[in-house]
């Protein structure tokens, strides 16, 4: 228990833990395995994030899928039963109710006989809607006030969540065992970004996803190329960007570490400080977290440093 104590205090996970490999039997799929599982239980939540670029300017995003995650957004946009789910914005009807107490703790004080009237509780409904809508305005704010600071206000990072322990969950899961051939590590908050010629998936995996596998290895996602595309992919090149972060809950706030590595044309590397290439290094940033606020508290360039292996 004490070795797992020092673990945790220490800020910056150790070893090569996104496994980027070509499949034998099919070309044109890849698959992506979560390695170094015992390394990262030492945390209290994980955070990857994959970007892909095909440098091909014959290929777009629709000639590229992330499963099972493609399936899950399908699911969702034809609002078809899923395994994900859409978040709520609490942040927004907290601010609503915050300006409704005010209004009626206000009335309160300067007309409480008046306070239980058809006025006053339409009133109050009036004012939690608006707060609802200028919530979304203060956030546009923020964020553009602190855009590229130290400390910043970032956007909501995922949009969705798993809806645990569902009968569709686990016969899901079952099936994908049998299919991958090892346990597949579903996150328990997501988001799928498709641009015209890039894919970004963001998964938040809490310390009981991870904690649930008994294996050092589990697979996360398979990326599929346009069978018609397989060939050029690999000749064109493309780029293929990770960032790990690994989170520790503390009083109030949360302190976390980024790593930072890209493929670029099969070869591994960084953009530092300046954005130059640097082969075979990582970048790293030590990020103190308090809701959507960061603050980027040290940055660094790891050399001869890698989270990814190619097989």
């Amino acid at each position: 228990m004490e070795g797992t104590d020092a673990m945790k205090e220490r800020s910056l996970p150790q070893g090569e833990f996104i496994k980027l490999q070509r499949n034998p039997e099919i070309p044109h799929v890849y698959d992506v395995d979560l390695e170094n599982l015992d390394e990262l239980r030492n945390y209290d939540s994980l955070e990857i994030h994959f970007v892909l670029y095909p440098f091909s300017r014959r290929m777009t995003s629709r000639h590229i899928a992330f499963n099972p995650f493609e399936e899950y957004f399908k699911d969702i946009s034809t609002h078809q039963r899923s395994a994900y789910t859409r978040r709520p914005d609490s942040a927004s009807y907290l601010f609503g109710l915050f300006l409704g107490l005010v209004v009626a703790l206000m009335a309160s004080i300067f007309k409480p006989w008046a306070l239980f009237s058809i006025e006053a509780i339409a009133a109050f409904f009036g004012v939690y809607m608006i707060g609802k809508q200028l919530w979304h305005d203060i956030e546009v704010m923020l964020f553009n006030l602190m855009r590229d600071r130290k400390l910043c206000y970032l956007e909501k990072y995922y949009r969705y969540q798993l809806e645990k322990n569902t009968t569709l969950t686990k016969y899901s899961t079952f099936a994908k065992k049998a299919r991958y051939g090892k346990p597949l590590v579903l996150p328990d908050k997501i988001d799928y970004i498709r641009k015209s010629t890039s894919l970004t998936l963001r998964m938040h995996f809490s310390s009981t996803n991870i904690e649930s596998f008994d294996r050092s290895t589990a697979h996360i996602i398979s990326i599929h190329v346009d069978e018609r595309f397989g060939k050029e992919f690999v000749e064109k090149g493309y780029m293929f960007g990770v960032k790990l972060r690994v989170n520790q809950n503390r009083f109030g706030f949360q302190e976390s570490s980024e790593i930072f590595q890209s493929i670029v044309r099969e070869n591994l590397g960084c953009l530092d400080a300046n954005g130059d290439w640097v082969k075979g290094a990582s970048y790293h940033r030590d990020v103190v977290r308090i809701g959507r606020f960061h603050y980027y508290r040290k940055e660094s360039l790891l050399e001869n440093r890698s989270i990814i292996v190619m097989d």
